[in-house]
């Protein structure tokens, strides 16, 4: 029994022993990462950013895109879930300012006339 025992403490001593040890001291690998990570866009005729209206010459082609954008119902219920959102996010920005509160009341009670008349009748010390 006493050899099981010495067994025992000598394993978890092992083993606290063991859990305790720190491995070396880690060192940041170098990177070799360039000084820019994306390239400088070459702005272009076809990378301006133009008006539709003045980017088509024809008019019909005109009259045509912008009666389609005033019926087409998946770009009008496309705007106005961006204008939702941009809502929600303006409503969640203003939640995080203070706020202040002011509330006021007033209250008034009526006691019955007989109430009134009893008090008035009663001794005050008996």
């Amino acid at each position: 029994m006493k050899i099981l025992y010495k067994i025992g403490i000598t394993l978890f001593t092992g083993l606290i022993l063991t859990s305790c040890v720190v491995g070396k001291k880690y060192s940041r690998a170098e990177l070799n990462s360039p000084d820019k990570y994306r390239e400088e866009i070459a702005v272009t005729g076809d990378t301006v950013l133009l008006p539709w209206k003045s980017y088509y010459k024809d008019p019909l082609l005109v009259d045509l895109i912008e009666k389609a954008l005033v019926k087409n119902n998946e770009v009008l219920i496309a705007m106005k879930s961006m204008e939702q959102l941009d809502l929600n996010y303006k409503q969640a920005k203003l939640s995080l300012l203070p706020t202040l509160d002011f509330d006021a009341g007033a209250s008034r009670t009526y006691q019955s006339k007989k109430l009134a008349e009893w008090l008035v009748k009663r001794p005050i010390y008996e």
